[in-house]
């Protein structure tokens, strides 16, 4: 099983690190040195395939900063490891080619930001690399990365085991999960969960799942964009293996469209799935369903059912099935969603989908351009778009009420951002600019209109509203 592997994945690791244990760095780095001190590269780190670690930190409290550079090895090698040390900043540079990019073990407090994390070597789906793997760990950010494998199982940009982390503002383009809460042996959601936020991401061809959630007791999951092929992955999946594995998930303001499924949770108890956009899904936009031990019986899993859930104010449309729960599936509740079709006796008879908007990104560093589409607005129309109130121009909708346009930042300060297109009637989201953000070029044709200088805000404005 995955668990069992990634288990033995740990041990092999710790027992590496207690016997060729490297001696402390100098000066000029060197694969395989422990640093003990604040380290900026002054140069790339190639490392050779007998080197089992790139850089160890060995100290705590103390940045490694990869001064832009990049570090690049072999599997099954680590590039950066840390055990037991807290206080760590991890930034600023690439990590590449390696089983593990960044392993941190038994840390208190540990950030991991401004890094680019790729293996595109290995395509074999049996064959496991994480770009952050986090074990028992707490206080830990992971942000304003960068993470690219193969689309294929079992490649996993942030794996979190009986941990508490922040992931905020990456971005994952293939592999298999983009981030995963799950669990080394057996899963204890009370004593040991895989708990944290994931926020404001955006998640691409993901094989399996954008985030998957197999062991946790409160885990926040808001604001995130994710698609795919819609041959393949899921957009957010939660399964439990056995009752109680699962509970406390909260599945806010998200943008999920072009996978094979939107939102599925399997075994899943008391959790909220609020306020997202899922639609042109293949299968189901949002599915509440059996166990995997119900599903496929030769598991030896236990069958249990998903209850006690709330599933509101979601928009639905263009899905295989908009909304759909198994005939058990029962205790749970479906409330002011829009859909086109559902399947469920739970379910209340659908509502039509209101007017919407869609971005491609939430954030992103002045000079991005963003892609806003736009559904359910009157067809052969035309929509005002305006910008924290101010004029930008207006575009055209289609026979299907349908609308695109694009934002070019490049004149626009930092801050926050309300974008509107009214026809009658109309629809809102959000966004932001910071200098700290990825910067995104030019994705699709359609409008452009440029984004001026001093009309950015300074308040809170929420990520979708209507």
């Amino acid at each position: 099983m995955k668990t069992v592997k990634c288990l033995v994945w740990v041990s092999f690791i710790l027992a590496q690190f207690v016997v060729v244990f490297p001696a402390a760095s100098s000066p000029a780095i060197a694969c395989g040195d422990t640093i003990t001190s604040d380290t900026t590269l002054a140069a790339d780190l190639v490392c050779p395939p007998d080197a089992d670690y790139a850089v160890i930190i060995g100290a705590p409290d103390i940045t490694l900063d990869l001064g832009g550079h990049t570090i690049s090895g072999h599997t099954p090698n680590v590039g950066v490891f840390s055990v037991g040390q807290g206080g760590i900043t991890i930034r600023n540079g690439v990590i590449e080619g390696f089983n593990v990019g960044v392993f941190v073990i038994q840390a208190d407090q540990a950030t991991m930001e401004n890094l680019t994390v790729r293996n595109l070597d290995i395509s074999d789906p049996d064959h496991m690399l994480f770009g952050i793997q986090i074990d028992g760990s707490q206080n830990v950010v992971v942000r304003d990365s960068y993470f690219e494998f193969i689309s294929a199982a079992h490649k996993e940009a942030v794996e979190i085991y009986n941990s508490y982390v922040e992931v905020r503002d990456i971005e994952v383009q293939g592999g298999g999960a983009g981030v995963n809460f799950s669990f080394a042996g057996a899963c204890d959601p009370a004593a040991n969960p895989s708990n944290g936020k994931v926020l404001d991401s955006r998640f691409s061809n993901v094989y399996i799942a954008g985030i998957e959630v197999a062991c946790s007791s409160y885990a926040w999951i808001e604001g995130n964009v994710f698609t795919a092929s819609p041959a393949v992955g899921i957009g957010i999946q939660s399964d439990a293996w056995v009752s109680g594995d699962v509970t406390g998930l909260t599945v806010k303001n998200n943008f999920i469209y072009d996978t094979l499924l939107g939102i599925e949770f399997r075994g899943v108890i008391d959790s909220d799935i609020l306020d997202n956009e899922i639609f042109d899904n293949q299968i189901w936009g949002i599915a509440i369903r059996q166990s995997l031990g119900c599903l496929v019986p030769e598991t030896g899993l236990d069958c249990f059912d998903s209850t006690a859930n709330t599933v509101t104010d979601n928009e639905t449309w263009g899905n295989g099935i908009d909304l759909y729960h198994y005939e058990n599936s029962l205790g749970n509740t479906w409330e002011s969603n829009t859909c086109e079709n559902k399947d469920g006796v739970e379910i209340p008879e659908c509502t039509p989908p209101a007017a919407a908007l869609a971005i491609n990104y939430t954030s992103g560093r002045p000079g991005s351009f963003f892609t806003i589409e736009g559904f359910h607005f009157p067809a052969d129309s035309t929509a005002a778009i305006t910008l924290n109130g101010h004029a930008l121009g207006s575009v055209p909708t289609d026979e299907t009420g349908s609308l695109k346009f694009l934002l070019d930042t490049q004149q626009a300060d930092a801050g926050l951002y309300t974008v509107t297109a009214s026809v009658n009637p109309s629809a809102s989201l959000g966004f932001f600019l910071d200098a700290s953000r990825r910067i995104h070029p030019q994705e699709g044709q359609g409008t452009i209109f440029n984004v001026p200088g001093g009309i950015s805000s300074r308040l809170y404005l929420p990520l979708v509203s209507r």
